[in-house]
């Protein structure tokens, strides 16, 4: 009440005051009170914005807002930052300064989660960049816009603007924006299937981070490529290329860089079903992002925890990793789709209201720009279908989930190929017994330990000469991956063959296994399939 009884004059001054002397009692110490002391002379100014000293006194207010931004950064406060920033623009005018701000801030922006304000803030900075021909930091801001694209899921939109931004430097003195804008548009181009694009912008990227020693677009190439390899069926080289860009990353402090490594990393172990190594990776990812206030890739870990646990028989986890994430706002773009591998534990536990509500939620994936996702969405809606006995339409589905197999490798189709096969065997047996050839002609660096066990399982279901060796040499295989919901139903199968072949008291140990672990996961159509099962054993006992 008395402050407000002052004359804006007097409370100018005193905010001065108040300034001057936190500045003093904190001499050389200033960063630990900088975003009071901005505040300070930010409300001088507002109340005096006509005064003679006015320019000086915003000047003051927006380097030290600034800095405020800097410091909320460096503590890993990105809403804070953002918010400096912001509070930083409405002081300034001129053009430069101004692309600078709104690139930190959209900077702030996307680390927090927010990527409509991040897309604001870039596309922003670009308009002002472009207006006083500063292309190169224009092209530096519209790579960093292509990181919202991504996560939007716009990769024609991204390319397309970056490839024009590209264009316009391609007469001029090559640097570090450039280097940036190829490594992004290489990323870019490659989940949106244009591998050989993909291949030339990151190659053009290394070739200008090594001359001019940029670790961060060093890192961020090498992950890309890395990823290329992958697809394409390299992964011991594909492993190598993106440790090492973890481990640039770290060298040089690039937490962005970093978790990026961390989770191209773990999408090459749960490909090839090294789940263990997968969740220890996560511990030490989930650890910075949180150390650094990234919200995306803080979300990332715990649903790439939720994707292991789902594979690993860890159902209630999962599912309440996932349910909590699509109430807290769940996930972006490639990201999101981690929430759908909650579909097949929904669909295995009877309860198909929920696998369909999430397909509901997430239906913009269906016709997703980005490949991975698209494939994603196809194969949950193929196992919801199967579910609810719809099989040729799940057959449908399972095909265009498998669509991109030449784009992203057989690791990254592996659950739509098992459910293309479900489907098959219930619908066409010619057409299943041309799938299993094809998984058993795979080389051994082609395929994943858990495709050679479908392939065993599918071949004792469809070969009656290989029934014993087939079911069992695919249950020695999910053990050894530690995957007990396959086990259970390659049991089960197993146990119906044998009963069907008035082998019953053989079928009697598999069928009580297979019930421990249908319990234990609340699988209710499998467990009264079991129940089925085992009157039949009792029939043919």
């Amino acid at each position: 009440v008395a402050y407000e009884t002052l004359p804006k004059r007097d409370r100018k001054l005193m905010h001065l005051a108040v300034a001057a002397y936190l500045l003093g009692l904190w001499a050389g110490d200033e960063d630990e009170i900088v975003e009071v002391v901005a505040s300070h002379y930010l409300e001088a100014y507002q109340l005096a914005p006509g005064a003679p000293d006015a320019e000086d006194v915003k000047s003051t207010a927006r380097e030290l807002l600034v800095r405020a931004g800097e410091r909320a950064s460096d503590l890993a406060v990105a809403e804070g930052a953002q918010h400096y920033f912001e509070l930083a623009l409405e002081l300034s005018e001129d053009p430069r300064g101004r692309g600078a701000l709104e690139e930190r801030a959209g900077q702030m922006a996307l680390i927090g989660g927010l990527t409509d304000d991040a897309r604001a803030h870039f596309e922003a900075a670009i308009s002002t960049l472009d207006a006083i021909g500063e292309t190169h930091a224009s092209a530096r801001v519209s790579a960093r816009l292509g990181e919202v694209d991504f996560l939007q899921e716009r990769l024609e939109q991204g390319i397309e603007r970056m490839e024009r931004a590209l264009s316009l430097l391609a007469d001029e003195e090559p640097d570090a924006d450039l280097a940036t804008l190829a490594a992004q548009l290489g990323r870019l181009h490659l989940f949106a299937g244009a591998h050989d694009l993909a291949a030339e912008r990151l190659e053009l990227a290394l070739r200008l981070a090594e001359r001019f020693r940029l670790p961060e677009q060093l890192s961020q190439a090498l992950n890309t490529k890395a990823v290329l390899l992958e697809f394409q069926g390299r992964l011991e080289e594909a492993m190598a290329l993106v440790r090492h860009a973890l481990k640039v990353a770290f060298d040089n402090d690039l937490s962005s860089a970093a978790l990026r490594a961390y989770n191209n990393l773990g999408a090459f172990l749960l490909r090839n079903d090294r789940y263990a190594e997968a969740r220890e990776l996560l511990v030490p990812a989930l650890e910075l992002a949180r150390r650094v206030g990234d919200r995306g890739y803080e979300r990332w870990c715990l649903a790439g925890d939720a994707m292991l646990m789902a594979e690993t028989g860890e159902w209630d986890e999962a599912l309440e990793v996932i349910e909590e994430l699509q109430s807290s706002g769940g996930l972006l773009g490639a990201f999101g789709a981690r929430l759908l591998f909650a579909v097949p534990i929904y669909v295995h536990q009877g309860r198909l209201d929920l696998a369909r509500e999430l397909l509901k939620t997430t239906s913009n994936m269906k016709d997703s720009e980005e490949l991975q996702t698209r494939s994603t969405y196809a194969w949950a809606e193929a196992v919801l279908l199967l579910g609810g006995g719809e099989d040729e339409a799940a057959l449908a589905a399972a095909a265009r989930a498998v669509e991109a197999l030449k784009e992203l490798g057989v690791g990254a189709c592996k659950f739509g190929l098992v459910a293309e096969l479900e489907a098959a065997t219930l619908l066409d047996t010619a057409k299943a017994e041309e799938l299993v050839s094809n998984l058993e002609r795979l080389r051994p660096g082609e395929t994943s330990p858990s495709l050679v066990a479908q392939a065993s399982r599918f071949r004792a279901k469809l070969s009656s000469a290989e029934h014993d060796a087939g079911f069992s040499s695919a249950v020695a295989a999910f053990r050894e991956l530690s995957m007990p919901f396959w086990i259970a139903v390659t049991l089960l199968e197993q146990g119906e063959w044998l009963t069907a072949q008035a082998r019953a008291s053989e079928a009697a140990p598999l069928f009580a296994e297979a019930r421990e672990i249908f319990d234990r996961l609340h699988a209710r159509p499998w467990q009264e399939r079991l129940a089925q099962a085992t009157n039949l054993e009792s029939i043919y006992a």
